[in-house]
């Protein structure tokens, strides 16, 4: 395994967050810049404690279809969105430097891709590239698409003065998406089309949001044009 191989995995989540960093958010492009590093810490903190559960709880399970769905939809997805929650939270509280709601979804981003950095090295170094190489795009695209949903709540709950309910249903929406999609990969290749076509409509779904939320923090001209000019 080459230092080069985890420069790349690594370089590939920077690459999305580069993109992310051409969004006029509102906010100060430090931040993104500092939720990033965040998320990447949560990856392995959240591993440590998935294993913990599916061991504590599924141990003993029969390894099928039930196990998986358990495992997935009640531990993964839940588990990871909630890492990824907390690494952006402790960057938001001491910051609250963005205005809009589109600001919050990009936070989500941010997190979802440090920790997408992370989880492609660990596999990477696991499985080595040949199992690991898709990873880079789909990983990225998909933990960054289920955190926007979680940021997206947290944007207006703190900007919009939406209830907290908002912001939780956001949130329990992320960690089952998350959960179908991994639990989607596991039954072979239709399950594989399943789960690309769920992740195609996210990252359309928050990239068509993102759009229509900047647009509706845009300062509208008073200018009109005169009659005869």
């Amino acid at each position: 395994m080459t230092a080069g191989l985890i420069v790349l995995y690594a370089a590939a989540s920077v690459l999305w967050l580069g993109l992310a960093l051409l969004s006029p958010a509102g906010l100060q492009r430090r931040t993104l810049l500092l939720v990033f590093p965040m998320g990447l810490v949560a990856g392995p903190v959240a591993g440590a404690m998935t294993g913990w559960i599916e061991a504590q709880t599924l141990d003993g399970a029969d390894s099928g279809l039930l196990r998986n769905f358990l495992l997935f939809l009640l531990i993964v997805g839940p588990i990871e969105e909630l890492a990824k929650l907390l690494a952006a939270f402790v960057v938001v509280l001491r910051r609250l430097d963005f205005g809009h709601a589109y600001g919050g979804l990009l936070i989500g981003v941010a997190a979802g891709l440090g920790f997408a950095c992370g989880e492609n090295v660990l596999y990477l170094l696991a499985l080595g590239p040949e199992r690991t190489l898709p990873r880079l795009v789909l990983t990225n695209l998909g933990h960054a698409a289920f955190s926007a949903l979680w940021g997206y709540g947290l944007g207006i709950t703190l900007n919009e003065d939406a209830g907290y309910g908002a912001f939780l249903a956001s949130l329990a929406i992320a960690a089952l998406a998350h959960g179908a999609y991994d639990f989607l990969l596991t039954l072979g290749t239709p399950g594989a089309v399943l789960a690309l076509a769920l992740l195609f409509i996210m990252v359309a779904g928050v990239l068509l949001f993102l759009r229509a939320e900047h647009a509706r923090h845009q300062p509208r001209s008073t200018f009109r044009k005169r009659p005869g000019r």
